[in-house]
């Protein structure tokens, strides 16, 4: 995957989960983190250049990680993905 990059430990394409990791700061990222680090978003859907996923869809997943966050820390959910 020659246009994929690394962040975070993460292998992001050019698909629209990557583009909402790359652009995203602050709670916002930790959100997305969570979401990735709990394979609720899979590391496919990060790293493939054709994953299509509509902006409102992420937004209510990115609102409902920033929820649990509030209930875990993201080390804690790390640990515990399965509770995610």
């Amino acid at each position: 995957v020659a246009e994929s990059l690394m962040l975070d430990g993460l292998v992001l394409g050019r698909g629209h989960w990557a583009a909402a990791y790359r652009q995203s700061q602050g709670p916002r990222r930790e959100a997305l983190r969570l979401l990735c680090k709990s394979s609720i978003v899979t590391a496919r859907e990060l790293s493939d250049d054709l994953t299509v996923i509509s902006q409102e869809h992420i937004d209510e997943c990115v609102s409902i990680a920033g929820e649990m966050l509030q209930t875990w820390p993201l080390d804690m959910w790390a640990r515990q993905p399965e509770e995610a």
